[in-house]
């Protein structure tokens, strides 16, 4: 979804999934992200480059990369706080073409877990366990329809 704010200023909100029940194996990946993002174009709006502040929300039930000769995974939340640096180039009146990267900072809070059925939770915190870092967590390209 885009919404223009002024005349060099959008409004963008995207939606991102996946459902996968295992990734590589016994590798949970299913996740769902929302991301609404104001973005400041240089030249003019949705033609060229632009820079984007966001804040998000996600949840996930996933195994992170450094668990993956592990029976670990991780069940929670979190929110995002970054930016975005991106290219619009204006196909014709109908299409645009977006390319961009982006990252900042997510703080997510969890459950770990075993995913060979070993009841329980692998960290022994009372409440939420927690982790923060700096990510480049957005990236693509991406083709806009004007309708």
């Amino acid at each position: 979804m885009k919404l223009v704010l002024a005349k060099k200023t959008t409004f963008s909100a995207d939606v991102m999934a996946s459902f996968w029940e295992s990734f590589n194996g016994n590798h949970p990946m299913k996740l769902v992200t929302f991301t609404p993002e104001i973005r400041y174009h240089f030249k003019e709006k949705y033609n060229g480059f632009y820079a984007g502040a966001h804040i998000g929300a996600d949840q996930y039930k996933l195994q992170k990369w450094n668990y993956w000769d592990t029976n670990m995974y991780e069940d929670g939340f979190g929110y995002r706080i970054g930016a975005t640096a991106g290219y619009n180039l204006k196909l014709n009146d109908k299409f645009v073409l977006d390319i961009f990267v982006g990252g900042g900072w997510h703080q997510g809070f969890y459950h770990g877990k075993y995913n060979d059925g070993t009841p329980g939770r692998y960290e022994k915190t009372v409440n939420w366990n927690k982790s923060g870092e700096w990510l480049p967590y957005r990236g693509g390209v991406m083709i806009s329809y004007k309708l």
